[in-house]
């Protein structure tokens, strides 16, 4: 759903952060802020207060709160029966690794589009991943059913 395509550009900004951490910015972080020290550090602090409300902005194209009043309905009993039901297929998330810097409107520095760009690339391959690992249980005809698109939509 939205939700876990926001949780999984969250997973991706702390994966990016790691990778610019571990080569000491010699590689990837230069990809994102060249070779400007200063531009570094604020992109690994993007990176690490980078959060579930700016991912979910990103995936919907307005903050959350904004889009249920616009869009949410009140779920129907067999909605919540059939949500339930399916919880085994649903993707899990770690909370530890979603959660932001303490800090993180200290130094806030927005993400770059090439930044964003990897996030974004990042939740898609997690969906991708998400819908392999379940092609037994969940499939394209019900995918297309459900959400107006399926694996082959995907792959075009």
């Amino acid at each position: 759903c939205r939700n876990c395509l926001a949780k999984w550009m969250v997973i991706e900004a702390r994966k990016l952060k790691q990778q610019c951490l571990n080569d000491d910015g010699s590689n990837t972080a230069r990809l994102f802020a060249g070779n400007d020290s200063t531009k570094i550090q604020q992109l690994i602090n993007a990176l690490d207060s980078f959060g579930y409300d700016e991912a979910a902005k990103e995936v919907y194209g307005v903050t959350y709160p904004e889009w249920k009043k616009r869009h949410q309905k009140k779920a129907t009993e067999e909605q919540l029966r059939l949500y339930k039901e399916s919880m085994h297929l649903h993707a899990k998330h770690d909370s530890e690794t979603l959660k932001t810097a303490v800090n993180s409107s200290v130094n806030k520095c927005p993400l770059s589009k090439r930044a964003l760009i990897r996030l974004q690339a990042g939740a898609f391959t997690s969906l991708c991943h998400h819908l392999r690992i379940r092609s037994d249980t969940v499939p394209n005809m019900e995918l297309m059913t459900i959400s107006g698109f399926c694996r082959n939509c995907l792959a075009k």
